[in-house]
């Protein structure tokens, strides 16, 4: 359980890194898309019977599609933008849409159904994991080693990584840099729309959980080395399973402040994060 938590995490993690590689801005509501992207699945599921795990052939373009229009119209004007201002915007942001999925579906927690809900896989006779979070673990890891696979081998992942590390430099080398951020950031609400797909059937799903996957990935972000992609996967899967494992030992409150903890020690013995970041 705590590999596919993590798993998930990494996910969410890795699409924030990509935007803030390019870009420089943390986008502080990255969480509250995916809490959206959760109720996309649920509607599809509880409205026309679409199992979540083909919803995502729905989700995914639709936030790509949604991922460029918050680049053209959030993150594009903030550029140059003081980090007070930046800051206040995208609280104003996740504000609005939190409660916004507030006053449309309540706070009570919601499922969406999917035909293998209930399915276990048994590794051995005592050791079993259920079925989505067995799903959510390989899907999450062949993503990431793709993602990653693709920022070192492509055209594609060698033209982020040199706006990442000299955005006017790679201008200059013919990079249409705007562009590329704009896809960059599709790309990062696909991730959403993945990691929605593959949690929605087994986590609950209510307005809140927006903040608390912003504020994890967030964490993730930070240990795992500043707009380090491998750091990020890193770090999501090693958070995962640190709260799984102290929820186990000493209780669902006591997990919840684990990452923090973490982060406090990673502050002070190692400030860069896990892995230089960019």
């Amino acid at each position: 359980m705590g590999l596919a938590i993590g798993g998930i995490y990494a996910l969410v993690a890795s699409g924030l890194t990509l935007a803030y590689a390019v870009t420089r801005q943390l986008h502080l509501t990255h969480g509250d898309f995916l809490a959206i992207a959760l109720y996309v699945c649920f509607l599809l599921s509880s409205s026309l019977a679409i199992d979540p795990y083909i919803s995502f052939f729905i989700t995914a373009p639709i936030f790509f599609g949604m991922g460029i229009l918050v680049y053209l119209f959030v993150i594009r004007p903030l550029q140059g933008a003081g980090t007070l201002l930046t800051f206040q915007v995208f609280l104003g942001l996740v504000l609005i849409l939190e409660n916004t999925l507030l006053v449309i579906f309540k706070s009570d927690p919601r499922l969406a159904d999917s035909f293998i809900a209930l399915n276990l896989v048994h590794f051995t006779d005592s050791i079993m994991l259920g079925l989505p979070q067995a799903i959510a673990l390989i899907a999450s890891t062949v993503i990431g080693l793709g993602c990653f696979w693709m920022l070192r081998s492509t055209d594609f992942g060698r033209a982020i990584r040199a706006v990442s590390e000299d955005a006017e430099a790679a201008s200059l080398m013919g990079i249409k840099v705007p562009r590329l951020r704009m896809v960059v950031f599709g790309l990062a609400f696909v991730l959403i729309g993945i990691s929605a797909s593959l949690v929605a059937p087994w986590w609950n799903i209510s307005p809140q959980k927006g903040l608390d996957f912003t504020l994890f990935a967030l964490i993730i972000v930070i240990i795992g080395g500043m707009g380090n992609f491998a750091g990020a996967l890193i770090a999501g899967f090693i958070i995962g399973v640190l709260r799984a494992v102290s929820g186990l030992l000493f209780g669902p409150a006591l997990a919840l402040i684990i990452p923090y903890a973490v982060l406090l020690i990673i502050f002070i013995i190692r400030p860069q994060g896990l892995m230089k970041g960019t």
